[in-house]
């Protein structure tokens, strides 16, 4: 998985470890095809390095407030340099 992720986030070495560790969940959570095909504002948001946006467009229908808060919260933190 996540060499498939490198593949889809050319920065993605560069990411810190909280906005490595949303894009994980998102990409176990939906699988990396849903994530690429039914995202695509969350996609350019982390192709940008808009953790901000990312963080906004990371929510999920279907998973529960807490998993979709903490997914925020990782790439809130990586807007913050953490």
């Amino acid at each position: 998985m996540y060499k498939k992720l490198r593949k889809g986030c050319g920065d993605y070495d560069r990411f810190t470890d909280n906005a490595k560790t949303g894009l994980v969940d998102m990409g176990f959570n939906l699988g990396i095809p849903r994530l690429r095909n039914e995202f695509p504002k969350f996609n350019a948001a982390v192709n940008r390095g808009d953790c901000g946006t990312a963080a906004t467009e990371s929510h999920r229908t279907g998973i529960g407030d807490k998993r979709n808060a903490d997914t925020a919260h990782n790439f809130q933190q990586a807007l913050a340099g953490h």
